[in-house]
């Protein structure tokens, strides 16, 4: 005998799903193509159902068809699920959309349930029919009627995002009575208070949204931001190791890094590298970042004695550099002074054929060199060849004093000093710290 409450949700899931557009997300062909078949057999249209493999591609089927249900692998291709939910969140979310992640993992269901807001749902595999049925009817059913906690909530950010703070928190405030779990209303009154520049109250606000749930993400985030902003770093880092679950977008790896690197945790670098390099698009700035954090953190390495992990960060650098030639000069100075000279020379080959006859390629060649007990002099008189051709680069003088110092010549060092200091007179500092720029060779 059928079951009269299974079938009346049945029948409300049919018709909240006729309508609607939905992206289905799963790496899997076969598990796309099921859920699929299940939607249409539950009342999708099969017209309205769009089946993708990985998060570019659903990214732009947001952004393009703007779909009203997700359903979505926790782990797709290029991406994952979570990652997918602040996009559609960003871009298209209103009362009514539903976002929902499946996942075969229970940290990822916590990670996903701390993902308030941005994803409605999470459900575990294996699932049966029944189970998915009643799960997605019941979050169905909130989206039309929600509880008067959502309610609140939704009425204080209509009044945020017209800048009415009183009203709005006034709603958040209400929230709050409402839930045994309010980490959303907490989280919302503290962007109010930090509106209003009460750094301290924000932050109070944010850590009881974090009593309720420890991994609550918009809380930890806003926190890590409220406390970066107060260049509180130490703290700010405490909150990155408690955010270790949630993926990191290219932005905030970028402040992750730097913020390890101000705060001496050169060792976990590696470990951001690695997010780092499961990155499909990288821009420029997340690159520099990086090569920079693993540039810092080897040097720092190097100084502790641990000489081969340095010498294994620097490398990774060179990697991420991509070529760039500012980058791999640095990487190769490094190394050579440090007597690295084989991973210095292996760095040396990464340069760009159409770069190696720039200076930083001859400065590179001519630090080898000089360290590898060679004839280091002929890469001095191609520098002072470019240096008549294209004379308008100070780090370019800077790196010709510097050679000419380490190799004894000092009148002709002098002559390109002053005439370094006459082009470029606000830079006396970094002219003359050219002179000891190349230390003597280091013997382990």
């Amino acid at each position: 005998m059928a079951d009269p409450a299974l079938e009346k949700a049945k029948r409300f899931l049919g018709e909240y799903l006729l309508p609607r557009k939905i992206l289905i997300v799963d790496p899997n062909g076969p598990a796309r193509a099921g859920m699929a078949r299940m939607l249409v057999g539950l009342g999708a249209k099969s017209s309205n159902l769009t089946l993708v493999a990985d998060y570019e591609v659903a990214r732009e089927v947001i952004h393009n068809d703007c779909p009203d249900v997700i359903i979505t692998e926790y782990t797709i291709t290029k991406g994952t699920g979570l990652e997918l939910a602040y996009e559609f969140n960003k871009f298209k979310r209103n009362e009514n959309t539903l976002f929902v992640i499946l996942t075969a993992n229970s940290s990822q269901s916590v990670v996903a349930q701390a993902a308030e807001e941005d994803v409605d749902i999470y459900i575990l595999k294996p699932y049966t029919m029944n189970y998915f049925l009643e799960t997605l009817s019941k979050a169905a059913q909130l989206k039309i009627n929600p509880t008067d906690y959502v309610r609140k909530i939704t009425l204080g950010k209509k009044k945020l995002a017209e800048n009415n703070l009183e009203e709005a928190l006034q709603y958040f405030e209400k929230a709050i009575t409402y839930s045994t779990t309010p980490s959303l209303a907490y989280y919302y009154r503290s962007q109010i208070e930090m509106q209003k520049k009460m750094y301290d109250l924000a932050e109070k606000s944010l850590e009881e949204g974090l009593s309720f749930n420890e991994v609550h993400y918009k809380c930890l985030t806003g926190l890590f931001d409220l406390l970066l902003e107060q260049e509180k770093h130490h703290e700010a880092y405490g909150i990155v190791k408690r955010m270790a679950a949630f993926p990191l977008n290219p932005k905030r790896l970028s402040k992750v890094i730097e913020l390890a690197v101000k705060t001496a945790h050169y060792s976990d670098i590696e470990k951001y590298y690695e997010a780092f390099k499961e990155i499909e698009s990288r821009d420029l700035e997340t690159v520099k970042h990086i090569c920079a954090a693993l540039i810092v953190s080897g040097k720092k390495l190097f100084q502790r004695g641990e000489l081969y992990k340095a010498a294994s960060f620097l490398k990774k650098a060179s990697i991420s550099a991509a070529g760039r030639p500012n980058i791999l000069l640095e990487i190769v100075f490094t190394l050579s002074i440090n007597s690295f000279l084989p991973d210095a020379k292996e760095v040396l080959n990464r340069f760009p054929p159409e770069t190696q006859q720039d200076y930083q390629y001859q400065v590179a060649s001519f630090l080898i060199s000089y360290y590898d007990g060679g004839n280091s002099w002929q890469y001095v008189t191609w520098l002072r060849k470019s240096i008549e051709q294209h004379g308008n680069d100070p780090t370019l003088f800077y790196w010709i004093i510097a050679a000419l110092n380490t190799s004894n010549k000092i009148d002709l060092a002098d002559d390109y000093m002053a005439r370094a200091k006459n082009k470029w007179p606000d830079q006396f500092e970094y002219f003359e710290s050219a002179v000891k720029a190349i230390p003597p060779k280091k013997s382990y």
